[in-house]
């Protein structure tokens, strides 16, 4: 009797995945992060003789099968909660379980510093630029975004821990940028001010990689606006903070790595996090520029505020300077090499290029040689 009990408990178990697909469905809400889930392969007699078929079958089998989610953040959780190991690509846990992605922490210590004369010689580029657009009364503005790692390294784990050095993409650009003229927003040297006034508000979430909602919405946001004006001489439709909660229940980026970590089990959260309800001048007199922004995630905390249509005529967004957002609905319309570079810039009175410190090595990704080739 023992042995048939014990026989239907593997029975069932062997019988879950197919039961949870296709009688349950989803068990569990799906996976977070950076998941590409396989696509079922097509059938073709070159494909079936050589095996390519049914090696892609297997994977998208095991990438679709009914429960995987389940299973995956079972495995996930076993390790994180009995060895302390993140199974997220380049996640590192901090001391008091403050999390970092690991290429900021290496930006952070210079192991990405390309070299005094190749940062220059962005710096000239960055400089023509500025100059051309300034010919057809255009602002060019380079914005440094903030890294987590920069901010609070007191709690980078002890086996990550180097050698302080100033030889970094970041030191030598916001040097170089100061000297040579350049229009730029240094957030670091921002935020390590406000750090040390001791905000109220997180400037950083323990659990995400990004600015928090209320760092990126409000501050961040504010500065860029108040920078355009002053740039351009110009009084436009300023963000107002209506009011200010706090919340332990993080909302968007505020807690992005602890998503992407897919535990069973949600990560505890001490800290509340500060989110803004914010409204805008209506006043009609006053000038909105239209803004295109170059730039990477960061600019997400900034362009879902409303930034882009209530301070900003709309410029668009161009996301690592490959996907084209007209709207913050997170549905880009086209990519870059399918428009009129020239007649894209000539439409916009402000160009923003926004990195944080890992992606200063590639800042601009290829948007200020194209732009200085159509513009001379």
């Amino acid at each position: 009797m023992k042995n048939k009990t014990y026989f239907y408990i593997l029975l069932f178990f062997i019988w879950l995945p197919f039961l949870n697909k296709y009688i349950c469905y989803r068990a569990i809400h799906s996976l977070e992060g950076n998941v590409v889930l396989r696509e079922k392969p097509s059938l073709n007699k070159t494909t079936w003789f050589s095996g390519k078929y049914q090696e892609d079958f297997e994977n998208y089998i095991n990438d679709n099968i009914g429960g995987r989610p389940f299973f995956v953040r079972v495995k996930n959780q076993i390790y994180y909660s009995l060895f302390d190991i993140i199974k997220a690509n380049g996640i590192v846990d901090g001391k008091d379980n403050f999390l970092y992605e690991k290429s900021y922490i290496d930006a952070y210590y210079g192991k990405d510093f390309l070299g005094k004369d190749t940062l220059h010689s962005t710096v000239l580029k960055i400089q023509k630029l500025q100059s051309l657009l300034e010919k057809q009364n255009k602002t060019l503005i380079i914005c440094l975004a903030p890294s987590k790692a920069r901010l609070y390294p007191e709690f980078f784990p002890s086996d990550f821990l180097d050698k302080e050095t100033d030889k970094t993409n970041y030191d030598y650009y916001k040097d170089d940028l100061k000297k040579e003229k350049i229009n730029f927003i240094d957030f670091n040297s921002l935020f390590l001010k406000l750090k040390k006034s001791k905000c109220d508000c997180p400037i950083y979430p323990k659990y995400g990689i990004h600015w928090s909602e209320y760092t990126s919405g409000t501050l961040a946001t504010d500065s860029l606006i108040k920078y355009i004006e002053a740039k351009r001489n110009i009084d436009m439709p300023n963000l107002i903070v209506a009011s200010t909660e706090k919340s332990l229940t993080p909302i968007g980026q505020d807690f992005d790595i602890g998503a992407s970590m897919n535990l069973l089990v949600d990560l505890k959260i001490t800290t509340p996090m500060c989110y803004a309800k914010i409204k805008w001048d209506s006043d009609k007199k006053l000038v909105k520029p239209k803004v295109l922004t170059i730039g990477d995630s960061y600019y997400w905390g900034i362009f879902i505020t409303g930034v882009p249509t209530r301070s900003f005529s709309l410029g668009g967004f161009w996301y690592y300077n490959n996907q084209v957002y007209s709207t913050s609905n997170q549905k880009f319309d086209t990519t870059v090499d399918k428009l009129d570079l020239k007649k894209q810039i000539s439409k916009n009175d402000v160009i923003v290029i926004m990195a944080t410190e890992p992606n200063l090595s590639k800042l601009g990704w290829g948007f200020i040689d194209n732009a200085i080739k159509v513009l001379q």
